[in-house]
């Protein structure tokens, strides 16, 4: 008789994001975003493991647990009649894209490399929520609220924006489970003026 398999610990809520930085984005912009969506992670009991890989043909090494890919891209083609989208997830590919050009807007417009990486890490932590929750997993609060006003920025740059503690319980049950969201996504989040 096989040997039981060993119940998963709450330390095996942990994942690793496969970093493809097709927009060339600062390696301090990109590092710093990356630290504050571990911290975002982190307050809902979850490790995240970020491996940076190339943009070409070159291989990228997996890391542990459930691999999830990061795609940091220029952004989505205008559109004069939609709000703007700052990202998308593809649940059933494992994919998270954020449109780094599309960040949501700040008050007066510009903003500097630290509310930059912050902005990046709300979205990075949103559009990785959704491979975990799936592609409806959008809430009324937090991280995960579907449209961002200028108040919801502002929590951002505050660090003030966190995933529901529901929302917690359930991604690190499918982190323990090794489960799938069944939703083949499409959510993006979209920033209103």
């Amino acid at each position: 008789m096989p040997a039981p398999k060993p119940r998963p610990t709450a330390d095996d809520s942990s994942f690793t994001v496969l970093v493809f930085n097709f927009r060339h984005v600062s390696s301090d912009i990109l590092s710093n975003a990356e630290k504050e969506a571990s911290q975002i992670f982190g307050h809902a009991g979850i490790k995240v493991a970020w491996q940076e890989c190339p943009t070409g043909n070159e291989p990228c090494r997996r890391g542990p647990g459930p691999v999830f890919f990061l795609a940091i891209k220029a952004g989505p083609a205008e559109n004069q009649f939609l709000d703007v989208v700052s990202g998308q997830a593809i649940v059933s590919k494992h994919v998270a894209m954020v449109y780094y050009d599309s960040l949501p807007p700040v008050a007066g417009g510009r903003t500097t490399p630290g509310e930059t990486s912050t902005l990046l890490a709300c979205v990075i932590a949103h559009e990785l929520g959704h491979l975990l929750l799936g592609a409806h997993g959008h809430s009324i609060h937090g991280i995960m609220r579907d449209r961002w006003d200028i108040e919801q920025t502002r929590l951002a740059l505050m660090s003030q924006l966190d995933f529901m503690p529901e929302e917690g319980k359930l991604m690190r049950r499918a982190l323990l489970d090794g489960t799938q969201p069944g939703e083949a996504a499409q959510p993006a989040l979209v920033t209103s003026h």
